[in-house]
C-alpha cells in the first residue's frame, strides 16, 4: 500500500512538473527560430526601393562591424487614415551583435554607436542597413531596434524580431502599439531581410509639407 501511494504520489509529480514545464516553454521560451529564403515579394519589394535616394537610407552599421547583415525596408504610415507620411525624420538606434548599446553619453541609449537618423521619401519609405543586434540586458531572445519619430506623439516605437522573441515579449507586443514585429527572412548571400509599416499616432493631414 505504501509502495502504491508513493508510486502514485511520484506520477502526480511528474504530471505537474511536465504542465509546469509547457506553462514555461509557452509563456517564457523560445522561439521559433525557421527564417525561410527571401521569397519573391520580399525580392520585389527590395528591387523597388532601388530607386530611392541615398538621402533615404541610413547605414547604422559601418563596414566590417561584426554580425550578421540585416536590411529592414520600412514604410512610415499615419495611424489616423493609413497613408505614407513623407518627409519625416526617423531616429533609429540599436545594440551591437553583443547587446551593447556603446553609448556615446553615459545613461543615454539613442547615442548608442549604431545609430542614425533617416528621411522618408515621397512614399514614406525608408532602408536601415545593419547588423542583427543581440539580446540586451539578463534576458535572452529580446532583440530589437529603437526608432524616434519626428512629431509623432507618442514618437518612440519598437521593432522587434518573430525570431528572437521569447513567448512573454511576443504576447506583450501584440497588445501594445509602440512595438512593430519583423518576420525575418534570408537571401542567398546570407543577408537578413524584413520589410515594416511603422504606424505612428498624432498626425493629421494638415501636419504634410
Amino acid at each position: 500500500m505504501i509502495k502504491k501511494c508513493a508510486l502514485l504520489s511520484l506520477v502526480i509529480f511528474m504530471a505537474a512538473a511536465g504542465a509546469i514545464m509547457a506553462f514555461q516553454r509557452a509563456y517564457f521560451g523560445p522561439p521559433d527560430r525557421t527564417i525561410l529564403p527571401a521569397h519573391a515579394e520580399i525580392e520585389h519589394l527590395l528591387d523597388s526601393v532601388e530607386g530611392v535616394g541615398l538621402e533615404h537610407h541610413v547605414r547604422l552599421a559601418p563596414v566590417g562591424e561584426p554580425g550578421q547583415t540585416l536590411w529592414v525596408i520600412g514604410r512610415l504610415i499615419r495611424s489616423e487614415d493609413g497613408q505614407p507620411i513623407a518627409d519625416k525624420a526617423i531616429e533609429v538606434y540599436q545594440a551591437d551583435d553583443t547587446g551593447s548599446y556603446d553609448e556615446q553619453i553615459a545613461g543615454d541609449e539613442s547615442s548608442a554607436r549604431l545609430s542614425g537618423v533617416v528621411v522618408t521619401d515621397a512614399q514614406g519609405r525608408f532602408i536601415v542597413q545593419t547588423v542583427l543586434p543581440g539580446d540586451y540586458g539578463s534576458t535572452s531572445d529580446n532583440r530589437h531596434m529603437h526608432t524616434k519619430i519626428e512629431g509623432a506623439a507618442p514618437d518612440a516605437y519598437d521593432l522587434f524580431f518573430k525570431q528572437y522573441m521569447n513567448a512573454g515579449l511576443a504576447r506583450w507586443a501584440k497588445r501594445s502599439s509602440q512595438a512593430m514585429v519583423i518576420d525575418l527572412q534570408q537571401r542567398q548571400d546570407g543577408t537578413l531581410v524584413g520589410s515594416v509599416d511603422l504606424v505612428v499616432k498624432g498626425y493629421s493631414s494638415s501636419d504634410e509639407p
